[in-house]
């Protein structure tokens, strides 16, 4: 299917790819400013940080717009649901999800 793409539609796509990712480092750059820094080193290891999660989701991205029609929908929709449930609680009441937070609400002692 990549292959019969037109020159055009190829611009449109890594367009389309970059814009996304853009929005992904725009968005998640927000977790990042209480950071205390303090030197340089600290300054590349957020930075590679923040790069590694906005290649992530560059490449999840990719993946999704690879899928059909309907099935990009779909998935599209779940994913854009729960990100923004979860964003909600991260900026509203500054919760994050996590592993300890998952063990916390699953114990039922």
């Amino acid at each position: 299917m990549i292959g019969n793409l037109r020159h055009s539609d190829w611009l449109r796509w890594i367009g389309h790819s970059i814009l996304c990712a853009l929005f992904i480092g725009i968005f998640t750059v927000t977790d990042f400013w209480g950071m205390p820094l303090n030197s340089i080193i600290d300054y590349l290891i957020i930075f590679s940080h923040w790069a590694s999660i906005v290649f992530a989701g560059m490449c999840v991205n990719l993946i999704l717009t690879l899928l059909p029609r309907l099935g990009f929908v779909i998935v599209y929709t779940v994913i854009t649901f729960l990100a923004s449930v979860l964003a909600f609680y991260r900026y509203t009441m500054n919760f994050t999800l996590n592993t300890m937070m998952l063990d916390i609400i699953l114990q039922n002692d």
